[in-house]
């Protein structure tokens, strides 16, 4: 494959010749990485705002370029699981990839332990202990973080028991002649 045509990672090299096929490849490139992509080049770039209440009404606002960044920013919330977050957190790293800056394995790694919630501190404090985090691989990590998540987050699945209760004759025998352990036994 030649330099001018490009490839899936990069982006076609225009070399100076024949401007319409490599404007139509570049447009090709864009739109493949995310249609966003080629309509923030036709559109231009909308900045980021964000909401101001100030004496009961409601102002918007353009961000800080410092609230801009996502990856830096980004944080699981307490209501969502490791693959929710994870799911949003490859959407970035794949896309600052495809864009020409791979980020390093152990800065994802650090990012990952950086960004879970409070409920996950006993696990990041096990790993940090026993691990290397500039070596340690970052599917070895989502694999220890499920585990735990699944072993010791997992919403606890109560059993609820319903008893069908029949009216019959009385048979001479009252609630106070059964045992405790039979109670016990019924109870459970």
């Amino acid at each position: 494959m030649d330099r001018a045509s490009g490839s899936i990672a990069h982006p076609p090299y225009f070399d100076g010749n024949n401007y319409g096929a490599w404007k139509a490849k570049m447009k090709s490139f864009l739109w493949s990485l995310d249609e966003r992509v080629w309509s923030t080049v036709v559109h231009g770039f909308p900045k980021p705002t964000k909401k101001i209440e100030k004496r009961d009404e409601e102002t918007t606002v353009l961000k800080t370029r410092e609230e801009w960044t996502t990856f830096e920013t980004l944080m699981m919330d307490e209501n969502e699981t490791f693959s929710e977050f994870y799911a949003k957190l490859c959407v970035i790293v794949n896309a600052c990839s495809s864009l020409g800056e791979k980020i390093p394995e152990d800065r994802v790694v650090k990012k990952i332990l950086r960004s879970l919630p409070q409920r996950f501190q006993p696990k990041i404090t096990a790993i940090e202990e026993i691990r290397d985090l500039n070596t340690l691989k970052v599917q070895e990590l989502i694999g220890s973080v499920q585990t735990y998540e699944m072993k010791y987050l997992a919403p606890k699945k109560c059993k609820n028991v319903a008893f069908k209760v029949v009216n019959e004759e009385d048979d001479g025998h009252s609630n106070e002649d059964c045992s405790d352990e039979e109670l016990t036994i019924l109870t459970r």
